[in-house]
């Protein structure tokens, strides 16, 4: 079968496109972080691509301070059983965005890329160390992150 007479667009230039990593690099260009839209082709764009993760990573923690607060709170007030059934939804809605949150970071971490993944550790330990309390408890973590 004959395909010269069907119209291809352009290809334009193969550099540009997403480059999926399967091995650990620490190459910036064309690096994609969770969708096509989000394209790194430059290195101011690694770099600032690096501290959003960062603040994500330290955000997340303070997420689950702010989320482990709550329900320390929630658990020493008295409330009917009304109030408490609404209290269980809210902490069940929480829950699932602190899941969507930690998955959306491990999706970064898998592009395998050494200055996201350092960036997102960075953040993590910071925001441990800041909003980490005293005492050490296993449970307040995500298996993902």
């Amino acid at each position: 079968m004959d395909h010269s007479m069907h119209d291809m667009p352009d290809m334009g230039d193969t550099d540009e496109m997403c480059s999926m990593a399967m091995l650990f690099t620490w190459n910036y260009k064309n690096t994609c972080v969770i969708s096509s839209k989000w394209h790194i082709k430059t290195k101011f764009h690694m770099f600032l691509s690096c501290v959003v993760i960062f603040l994500s990573s330290y955000f997340y923690e303070y997420f689950k301070f702010k989320f482990n607060q709550y329900k320390l709170q929630k658990s020493i007030s008295s409330e009917t059983e009304e109030s408490k059934r609404k209290t269980r939804q809210h902490e069940s809605f929480l829950y699932g965005l602190q899941v969507f949150y930690s998955f959306m970071l491990m999706l970064v971490f898998m592009t395998y890329n050494g200055w996201l993944m350092l960036s997102m550790t960075l953040g993590a330990i910071f925001g441990y160390y800041k909003y980490s309390s005293n005492s050490s408890s296993l449970t307040a973590s995500l298996a993902c992150h």
